[in-house]
């Protein structure tokens, strides 16, 4: 039961951690997040409300970073030929 009630103190404490940060930057970007629906900031590595990991990314995000990482490993095996 304490190790209950330290969990949700502690996701009260990260949760007024995070209202801050929304009052001290006024140009952050916001996005929905992809699980809750929730409007968090656009770079979160975590949802503050749900939890889930990098809650913001899509799939267009993906497609673009693999096609650079392949790439860039073809580049870099056709020079070292």
């Amino acid at each position: 039961m304490d190790k209950n009630k330290e969990n949700i103190e502690h996701e009260i404490q990260e949760h007024e951690i995070y209202e801050q940060g929304l009052k001290d930057d006024p140009n952050a970007t916001f996005s929905q997040c992809k699980n809750c629906k929730t409007e968090i900031r656009k770079k979160l590595r975590r949802c503050p409300y749900c939890g889930i990991l990098n809650p913001t990314v899509t799939i267009k995000e993906i497609a673009i970073t693999m096609t650079v990482v392949i790439v860039v490993m073809y580049a870099v095996s056709y020079f070292m030929k």
